[in-house]
């Protein structure tokens, strides 16, 4: 049973990486008997089967060339992924008590699903840009370990549990960057598809829009209370050469820098930015802003916030000011 549990393990992680390959390839070692599938799975030995599964990974691949195909068709398989590994596992364990069938499913979802949000942070950070391998890079990745993990996984059931292991652990590190990566992707793919064609959002105006924890950091930085105030969701993305991919609000106010506030640690920060003039590039669904000034900056604008343009030129309509460091300001 251990063995089992090992090898579906494995064969989850290679369908979050990929489903096509991870499938195909042990259907393609059982066809030529280079590998012994069990009987659940014999069907993945059938030509048509695996045939199949290979149009459809170059397909994958097809998809993978163009940042719009890419992001749409990584995003659309952050659930396909999940559900086949889960089936799979249900599939492949239905000679087991009908309770360990289920968690064995279960399990497989999770880790099927880890893998697969992993994968789409690396694409979007490769489409933001951002330092992340060229996309293409991260495809031949993805196929090659999926590949391998599908065959190892019947073949050596206990190398490929701890391949598929640290394919869920070395991304911890960096987490939470990641974590924002991937929400903001799954954010704005949500949102195209509940309300396609629907206008993007406006300021939120006023400072009882802002939350009273951070409004007060705010008025503290600035050292007044806040009159006319505009706010928006976003995501700082590059600070002068450091990626932080950090979500929180930028604020415009009159007379001051644009300022970029979130939490931390249950804390609000405030960071001020500098005015400069930069240029947006306005793709669909993730915009990028790009700000050249004293210190550069880039932004990730999603669906909750105006278009980029519009928050350009407000950044470009400020004067310059000089940096105000005040305490409690956040120095990440």
């Amino acid at each position: 049973m251990i063995t089992i549990f090992l090898s579906f393990f494995a064969l989850s992680a290679a369908l979050g990486l990929t489903l096509y390959a991870g499938l195909a390839a042990p259907g393609m070692a059982a066809y030529f008997g280079l590998v012994a599938l069990p009987a659940s799975l014999a069907g993945l030995a059938t030509p048509a089967v695996w045939g199949s599964l290979l149009g459809l990974l170059a397909f994958e691949w097809l998809a993978s060339s163009t940042r719009l195909t890419d992001l749409a068709w990584t995003l659309l398989h952050t659930l396909a992924r999940p559900l086949a590994a889960s089936l799979l596992a249900s599939v492949g364990l239905d000679s087991l008590p009908r309770s360990v069938q289920w968690g064995g499913a279960l399990a497989a979802f999770v880790i099927a699903l880890l893998v697969q949000l992993t994968v789409l942070a690396l694409r979007v950070a490769a489409r933001t840009p951002a330092p992340s391998p060229h996309p293409w890079i991260i495809t031949a990745l993805q196929t090659f370990l999926a590949a391998a993990l599908g065959i190892l996984a019947f073949v050596y059931p206990e190398a490929a549990a701890v391949i598929a292991g640290l394919l869920i652990l070395i991304p911890l590190p960096w987490a939470p960057r990641l974590g924002v990566l991937a929400y903001s992707a799954l954010r704005a793919g949500f949102a195209a598809l509940a309300q396609p064609g629907r206008t993007r959002t406006r300021w939120e105006t006023g400072a009882d829009r802002l939350p009273s924890s951070v409004r007060q950091a705010i008025e503290a930085h600035l050292g007044r209370r806040l009159g006319a105030v505009r706010s928006a969701r976003i995501t700082l993305a590059r600070l002068g050469p450091h990626w932080l991919f950090q979500r929180g609000r930028l604020v415009i106010t009159p007379q001051a820098p644009p300022l970029f506030a979130r939490r931390r640690l249950f804390r609000p920060h405030v960071r001020q930015l500098d005015p400069g003039v930069g240029r947006a590039n306005g793709e669909l669904l993730l915009e990028l802003l790009e700000i050249e000034a004293a210190t550069p900056y880039a932004l990730c604008v999603g669906p909750e916030a105006p278009p980029s343009a519009v928050i350009l030129a407000a950044i470009e309509g400020k004067e310059r000011y000089e940096r105000k460091e005040t305490p409690g300001a956040d120095e990440g």
